[in-house]
């Protein structure tokens, strides 16, 4: 079996590395003592030596063609020093890499899903006269195209949904009042604006810019 000491060390230890405790199950089977993340499914086992509680070894799921799992030390036990540290490795390199590929944007994805806008392209957005109806209906194709991909593609919250619905419905209520040189200024600001609150990573926000430009790629300063 485990000790309680160590068991608990780990349970500071995965604050200490930014992690959520609700974010594991935890068990213990046959002397070992079992994490696993939930999300992923990694696991990282500890066992101790049947003559000494303090010799230690670990098993745990790689981030790698297949996931193997690792047996740490390979030919000896190791101190619980020795054990932290490699749990510390194994969570950074292994368990956060794994995570941070589910959570990549896959822009591939999400540009075959917008359809082209083609009548866009042809608005003059320098021209500082009115839209036309045409161009009305057009551009808010558009901003709910963008909208609804955005929507579909992220994992958001609802406080994060509610803030895009805003910022969309105010673009499309800005078409009425104003000519086409001023909403691209207004469409520019309130993206940027809109990526900001939002308070995403950086890639999420770089995804949502990229999407919008997809849509308005001939909005001089966007395009």
């Amino acid at each position: 079996m485990v000790l309680k000491k160590y068991k608990n060390q780990m349970f500071l230890l995965i604050s200490e590395l930014g992690l959520k405790h609700n974010a594991f199950d935890k068990i213990e089977d046959l002397g070992k003592f079992i994490i696993t993340h939930i999300e992923t499914g990694f696991k990282y086992s500890i066992g101790a030596s049947k003559h000494c509680y303090d010799n230690l070894e670990s098993i745990y799921t790689t981030f790698a063609p297949g996931n193997p799992t690792v047996a740490f030390p390979r030919d000896r036990y190791a101190n619980f020093e020795e054990i932290k540290k490699n749990f510390t490795n194994w969570v950074n390199n292994h368990l956060k890499g794994y995570i941070d590929e589910l959570n990549e944007i896959d822009m591939w994805n999400q540009s075959s899903q917008l359809v082209e806008t083609k009548t866009i392209e042809k608005i003059d957005f320098n021209d500082n006269s009115p839209f036309s109806k045409e161009e009305i209906i057009q551009i808010k194709l558009g901003l709910n195209e963008a909208k609804l991909v955005i929507i579909n593609n992220f994992n958001l919250s609802e406080n994060q949904i509610e803030i895009i619905e805003n910022r969309f419905r105010y673009l499309e209520e800005a078409i009425d009042r104003t000519n086409k040189t001023d909403w691209k200024g207004i469409a520019i600001s309130t993206v940027i604006g809109l990526v900001l609150n939002l308070g995403v990573d950086t890639n999420t926000g770089k995804a949502i810019w990229e999407l919008f430009i997809k849509v308005f790629s001939n909005i001089p300063m966007i395009g």
